[in-house]
């Protein structure tokens, strides 16, 4: 089960690149994480795989339902 400081971090993660991905303008990432958290994760866990994953088939959906 994840801290909530990496629960935090996962999240905003995968706002930021989500933002990117949409090419929204985003304030960096480490000025919104706690201090405490001091060491990024780059290294996906399966949970955010999975919730990386979904939210793709997600983006696809949404797009054929907007080429209609």
């Amino acid at each position: 089960m994840p801290t909530p400081e990496q629960y935090e971090q996962s999240r905003n993660q995968i706002r930021q690149q989500i933002r990117e991905k949409l090419g929204m303008k985003t304030p960096s990432l480490e000025t919104r994480l706690d201090d405490t958290v001091t060491e990024p994760n780059n290294d996906p866990n399966p949970l955010e795989a999975q919730i990386l994953e979904e939210l793709r088939q997600i983006k696809l959906l949404l797009q054929k339902l907007v080429a209609k």
